[in-house]
């Protein structure tokens, strides 16, 4: 299971661990990123905020860590890991996760 996640970690390089564990105020910056989007402007004003959560649905799947699909399944980490704490009946969390690499400034 660690190896598992750590190779998730490695290859699409989540930047955090839970949705509940993205600063708010990155959040709201994404939020009104979104909303100012040419192509959400032309949009009504009544579905605008439906357009937006599934655009951020859609961000969270590529920077949170337990929203990101899980290799090639059509799980997610989180999925996964439900799945574990079922089988084990450990209660686990990953509440952090530190990623190296080599030549690249983050």
């Amino acid at each position: 299971m660690v190896r598992d996640l750590a190779i998730q970690v490695a290859g699409l390089r989540p930047i955090w661990p839970t949705v509940e564990s993205i600063p708010a105020v990155e959040l709201e910056a994404k939020r009104s990123q979104l909303l100012a989007d040419e192509a959400t402007q032309k949009k009504p004003e009544a579905v605008r905020g439906q357009i937006i959560e599934g655009q951020l649905k859609k961000w969270f799947a590529e920077v949170v860590l337990v929203e990101q699909p899980f290799r090639d399944q059509d799980r997610t980490v989180g999925e996964l890991i439900t799945e574990a704490i079922a089988k084990t009946g450990e209660n686990m969390k990953v509440r952090r996760f530190v990623r190296f690499e080599l030549g690249r400034k983050m």
